[in-house]
């Protein structure tokens, strides 16, 4: 058995999946490309030699379920929207993905966006990480506007505990966060 891996993967589970079969390892983000051509992904499919299938983004629609004779599809989501399950079905291809993959990230920016609701905070802006330095481990300035100054007594309290960095600038407050953080965040720079 071979595996064709287009997804991002563990290195250490890479290394588990290799002591039960070939593994090619070709990840989409690493290429800057998903496989959107059906077409495409089976020649590559067939070019490998896989018979088992992880992705992530890629498409696997009928052309590639039809023209390469897969033993199995693994997908590193949590719902494996890019699959053509009832095809897979038909043809007695078992597909396994990734439930609740994303669930504690997820919770946590539901989270961060309730509080951010419940008490008015605006992200005015999210500055970048200095240029060539590791994102998770660096501080970017946010900038947020506090209607309350119940809020900013939070953030000093935060401050205190060394979570944040604060600047005080008229009514807003720049709160200097982890850069992996302010990544997720989705405010404009």
């Amino acid at each position: 058995m071979r595996a064709l891996i287009t997804a991002s993967f563990d290195d250490a589970a890479k290394a588990r999946l290799a002591c039960h079969m070939d593994v090619v390892h070709e990840d989409w983000k690493q290429r800057r490309s998903i496989y959107f051509d059906g077409a495409e992904f089976a020649r590559r499919i067939r070019e490998v030699g896989a018979d088992v299938l992880i992705v992530e983004a890629d498409l696997v629609h009928a052309e590639v379920l039809e023209g390469v004779p897969l033993k199995m599809i693994g997908c590193c989501r949590g719902d494996p929207i890019n699959i053509d399950l009832e095809l897979a079905t038909r043809k007695g291809i078992p597909v396994f993905h990734a439930p609740g993959r994303n669930a504690d990230a997820v919770a946590d920016l539901t989270l961060a966006f309730l509080l951010m609701l419940a008490r008015h905070l605006v992200v005015l802006s999210v500055g970048q990480p200095p240029t060539g330095v590791d994102a998770s481990s660096t501080t970017v300035p946010v900038t947020v506007a506090l209607p309350n100054p119940s809020i900013a007594s939070e953030l000093a309290l935060a401050n205190s505990i060394g979570k944040i960095d604060l600047l005080r600038d008229g009514s807003n407050t720049t709160a200097a966060i982890p850069a992996a953080t302010a990544a997720g965040s989705g405010a404009a720079p």
